[in-house]
């Protein structure tokens, strides 16, 4: 999944210099307005398709004020934004992973075609999620291209990896691992609560009518070796206990990719790849003739 956005100039007088569309200062506003041109239907470019122009309809709101056509040259805006969920406002599109490889050039051609990158972009954003399922293990890998202030282009990178554990109820094996589990963690528990119980006694003796005096006796209290290891016997079980609950918690989660990158509605569509907005309003132009 990509993310772009875009910034427009402000009005402010660092803007008033040259290649001020490359100076930060002018770039501090976010544009929410489509741009670029879907290349389908954009005459002169590789992936022209002049059969379909009667029925730029069917892939773009055609009405009469439509925010998704340029009212300069009547064709649609190949990128919209769109919000979505923990992302800024932006244009967002997304690549699916079963594309064989003359998909993807052309979804290539659409992208540099369509103008995916201009003046205004100053940051795109990659997000790729991949599952092994030798190792039951998610990874996602974030990359991020952003213009500097010296309106150079920088990367910067991040990778995310979830361990995924079930057990699997239908078989022997896994309802034995699940059952071995829950032992392991209500006999941590007992021994936690044993070490706690030898404790208690010992600290309710205190009085402590200061921090500075309950510290002193704590401290003194800390002093024998058998009051040490208890202390120190009844952190380590608790530490224990806490790890290992919010491990398997963990594991226990179920795992679901939720479909909230709805950013096309048909990969395999004849134009528009990526259909950023679906029509609301389609008006079918009308034909003069023989029906």
């Amino acid at each position: 999944m990509f993310y772009v956005k875009r910034r427009q100039e402000s009005p402010a007088e660092a803007c008033t210099q040259r290649f001020r569309h490359l100076r930060a200062p002018c770039l501090t506003v976010t544009r929410t307005d489509p741009y670029g041109t879907d290349p389908v239907f954009l005459p002169g470019t590789s992936l022209f398709r002049a059969d379909l122009q009667d029925d730029m309809n069917k892939y773009y709101n055609t009405s009469d004020g439509s925010e998704m056509i340029n009212p300069h040259t009547g064709s649609p805006y190949s990128f919209a934004p769109r919000q979505l969920p923990g992302y800024e406002n932006g244009q967002p599109f997304m690549l699916d992973t079963r594309l064989g490889a003359y998909r993807a050039q052309q979804v290539y051609t659409f992208l540099e075609e369509g103008q995916l990158v201009n003046d205004g972009v100053t940051e795109i954003e990659a997000n790729v999620m991949t599952w092994n399922s030798q190792v039951q293990s998610w990874s996602v890998v974030r990359l991020r291209w952003f213009r500097a202030k010296n309106a150079n282009w920088q990367l910067d990178h991040e990778l995310y990896n979830l361990q995924v554990t079930y057990w699997n109820m239908r078989s022997v094996r896994g309802t034995l691992w699940l059952l071995l589990h829950v032992v392991w963690v209500l006999v941590s528990v007992a021994v936690f609560e044993r070490e706690a119980r030898k404790l208690r006694p010992g600290v309710l003796e205190m009085r402590y009518p200061t921090i500075e005096g309950y510290l002193l006796q704590l401290w003194l209290y800390m002093t024998t070796m058998e009051n040490l290891l208890a202390v120190l016997g009844a952190s380590m079980q608790l530490i224990v206990v806490s790890m290992s609950m919010t491990y398997h918690s963990m594991m226990l989660l179920v795992v679901r990719v939720e479909p909230h990158y709805e950013v096309y509605h048909n990969l395999y569509a004849d134009a528009n790849y990526f259909l950023p907005a679906l029509a609301v309003q389609q008006v079918k132009p009308r034909r003069h003739g023989i029906h």
